[in-house]
Order: structure tokens, then sequence, then C-alpha cells
């Protein structure tokens, strides 16, 4: 795998832009993707931010981010986290 870029597996498929999805590929974030979220804290992002960050790195639709189960998108979160200082 390429070191820019994650990939998470998903048990059951989401649907985004009319096709099945059975992983979510992250890109590597820019600083402008993380325009408008809110970070930092003790609780870091919500679920709601990981969403939105999702939805922009894996170039998939806000609804179909939603969709994705809270225990897949945890890890993506660690990961999303791990781009902040």
């Amino acid at each position: 795998m390429d070191e820019d870029f994650y990939r998470i597996e998903l048990d059951a498929p989401i649907t985004a832009h009319g096709e099945e999805r059975h992983e979510v590929v992250l890109r590597e974030p820019t600083l402008g993707d993380f325009k408008g979220i809110r970070t930092g804290g003790e609780a870091g992002f919500d679920l709601g931010q990981i969403a939105i960050m999702v939805s922009r790195l894996a170039n998939i639709p806000p609804g179909s981010a939603e969709k994705i189960p809270v225990l897949k998108l945890l890890p993506l979160k660690d990961k999303i986290a791990s781009f902040l200082p």
C-alpha cells in the first residue's frame, strides 16, 4: 500500500456515486481539507466531523460516508488525526 493512502475493507458495501464500494480509500489530506473542520480538545473530532473528512478524502458523498459503521469509522478517524500536529 502506498504510504499516502489508507484503505479499509467494509463488511457490507456502501453506495457512492451510484457504485457499490466494498472498501474506503483515503488520500493524504491537504491543508484545505481541514477548512471548516473543528479539531483538537479532549474529544478530538466528533463523528460528524469525521464523516465530512472521510467524504472529502475518499471522494464519496457525505451521505455515503454516514453509512460507514462506527467501528469501521474509528480507524479512519485515527488515520486522519495522524496528520494533525
